[in-house]
């Protein structure tokens, strides 16, 4: 994985820890503000640094009235 800069990441997907990845889940990591967009599923969950990356939720709609 690389982003924008050039700067390569240290990223893996491990079998062995986690619920797995899901199809169009997004993936973030809060210390460094990276985002993933999962395009295929699968048994690895995605980490970075050693640190599992986290289900971003969707944004709630504004309510209307």
């Amino acid at each position: 994985m690389v982003d924008p800069s050039g700067a390569a990441a240290t990223t893996v997907v491990s079998a062995l820890s986690g619920d797995g990845t899901s199809l169009g889940k997004r993936y973030f990591d809060a210390e460094t503000g990276i985002e993933v967009l999962c395009t295929k599923g699968g048994d690895g969950s995605v980490s970075l640094d050693g640190r599992p990356l986290e289900i971003k939720g969707a944004k709630p709609l504004p309510a209307s009235d």
